[in-house]
C-alpha cells in the first residue's frame, strides 16, 4: 500500500480554484477577440511574432515567421506587442498596414492587411488547445479525488496544473498578456515535475533509496531559472 502523504485538503481546493480561474480568464479574453480587428497574426508581449497561427491569416501569407521582431508599425516604432495590437484595433478590415520586421540581423518591410478574428479562428486556434489543457486539468483533479493524500496523486495534480496551464494560457500570452509570468513559471516546472512522477510511479525507483533528497533536488535548477525570469 502506498504511504499516505498528508497535505491539507484546503491546498487541493486552492489548486482546483486556480485552475478554474485561469480557464475563465483565458476563455473570456479569447472570446473578446471574436469579430474584432487584429493584425493578421499574433504577437508576444515583447513584439515578437507569436506561435499560434492559421495558414489563412494574412500575416502568415505575407511571410511573417515565428519570433520575428516587429520593430515598427506604419513608421511608428514599437517595443511591446500591445502597441502592435493598439495600432490596428480601430482600423477597418483589409486596411494595409506596413510592418518593419527584424529577423536574423536583417530588416524588411511587410505589408499586411488588417484581418478579423472569426469564430473559426477562435475554435481552431484557441479552443482546441484550451480543451486539451482543460482535459489535463480534469485528469489531475480526478486522480486526486480517487486517490487522495498519496504522494503520487499530489505530484500528478501539480504536473496537471503546470502542463494544463501552459496549454490553456498559450493564446492568452500572445494576445492580452495577463498570465505571462505564471505561464513561464509553469514551463520551467513541467520537466522536473514529470521527472518526479517518473521517480515515484508506479513505485519508487531504487535511486531514491540511495539519494532520497533527489526527489526534491530536481526542482532546484528549474526554480532558479524561474526566479531569473521573474526578476528579469
Amino acid at each position: 500500500m502506498k504511504k499516505r502523504f498528508q497535505i491539507p485538503s484546503l491546498i487541493f481546493y486552492g489548486i482546483a480554484a486556480l485552475m478554474i480561474v485561469i480557464g475563465i480568464i483565458c476563455f473570456v479574453k479569447a472570446l473578446y477577440w471574436v469579430n474584432k480587428p487584429f493584425p493578421g497574426f499574433l504577437v508576444y508581449k515583447e513584439a515578437f511574432v507569436g506561435s499560434f497561427k492559421s495558414r489563412d491569416w494574412p500575416g502568415i501569407k505575407a511571410g511573417l515567421k515565428y519570433v520575428e521582431r516587429i520593430a515598427a508599425v506604419d513608421g511608428q516604432q514599437v517595443i511591446e506587442g500591445q502597441e502592435v495590437l493598439d495600432a490596428v484595433k480601430d482600423k477597418e478590415p483589409k486596411t494595409p498596414v506596413k510592418y518593419l520586421v527584424q529577423s536574423k540581423g536583417q530588416t524588411r518591410e511587410v505589408v499586411v492587411p488588417v484581418d478579423v478574428f472569426t469564430v473559426k479562428d477562435f475554435l481552431l486556434v484557441f479552443f482546441i488547445v484550451f480543451l486539451g489543457g482543460s482535459i489535463i486539468y480534469a485528469f489531475g483533479i480526478t486522480v486526486y479525488l480517487l486517490k487522495p493524500n498519496l504522494r503520487v496523486s499530489w505530484v500528478f495534480l501539480l504536473s496537471s496544473l503546470w502542463l494544463g496551464t501552459y496549454m490553456i494560457s498559450g493564446f492568452e500570452i500572445q494576445s492580452s498578456y495577463i498570465l505571462i509570468r505564471f505561464h513561464y513559471l509553469c514551463l520551467c516546472l513541467i520537466p522536473p515535475t514529470l521527472f518526479h512522477l517518473f521517480l515515484i510511479f508506479p513505485d519508487k525507483k531504487l535511486v531514491l533509496s540511495r539519494w532520497p533528497a533527489l526527489e526534491y533536488l530536481i526542482y532546484v535548477p528549474a526554480l532558479l531559472i524561474a526566479v531569473g525570469y521573474q526578476i528579469n
